[in-house]
């Protein structure tokens, strides 16, 4: 059983990337539905939340981006290796 064993999980991670790369490319609309599609398959998936604020900086909607920072700090005081990494960086990029 677990999150390893659940077969949408690995649509999650391929939504996930999916919104990463439309993030580098700056195309935020789809880089928003996909993020929000892997978060409906994945909640605890918090790097996407941290991908999402990053998003909603990037198209001037603070509060959504705050909102979305907020969460994936919330989903990584459980989450390890990577996704917390993730987090950890984009609550530094925030502050500055």
């Amino acid at each position: 059983g677990g999150a390893a064993a659940d077969p949408t999980v690995p649509e999650a991670r391929r939504l996930y990337d999916q919104g990463i790369t439309y993030l580098y490319t700056a195309v935020w609309i789809e880089a928003a539905r996909a993020l929000h599609q892997a978060l409906r398959l994945d909640p605890s998936l918090a790097a996407a939340q941290a991908a999402l604020s990053v998003v909603y900086t990037a198209m001037h909607r603070p509060e959504e981006a705050r909102a979305a920072l907020a969460a994936a700090e919330r989903l990584a005081a459980t989450a390890v290796g990577a996704d917390r990494r993730r987090v950890d960086l984009r609550v530094r990029q925030s502050a500055v």
